[in-house]
């Protein structure tokens, strides 16, 4: 019912070109070139790092503003604040904690990116 059930359509990446022919324009689309050396599966370490300690430190800082405002999840601060210096259930932790969250999840991220780039085969 108005869904559209071209393969890889919902999955693809906005702009990416697939190859085959586009059925709108009926224009002939080809695979874009490979950069030196860099293959479609490989990661990206400074993009994947710098999204995760993004939503990491959204979360941290959501989760203070939960304890502050509703009391909700006081015992994970505790044992999050054993970890990151001065987060806490204020304002001010809040913010401390999303700047250890953003180092946190950058740098988790960065290494998930770098080891999944080492563990693919070679060319």
């Amino acid at each position: 019912m108005g869904h559209s059930t071209t393969p890889g359509s919902f999955f693809e990446r906005p702009g990416a070109i697939r190859e085959g022919r586009n059925s709108r324009s009926g224009v002939i689309l080809n695979r874009p070139k490979e950069a030196a050396g860099r293959t479609n599966y490989e990661t990206r370490c400074l993009r994947l790092g710098l999204a995760a300690g993004i939503v990491w430190a959204a979360g941290v800082v959501f989760l203070a503003i939960c304890a502050r405002i509703t009391g909700w999840g006081s015992p994970p601060i505790a044992v999050m604040a054993s970890l990151y210096i001065g987060y806490g259930a204020t304002w001010a932790g809040a913010i401390i904690g999303a700047i250890w969250g953003f180092i946190d999840g950058f740098i988790g991220g960065f290494l998930i990116a770098w080891v999944y780039n080492r563990l693919l085969p070679p060319e």
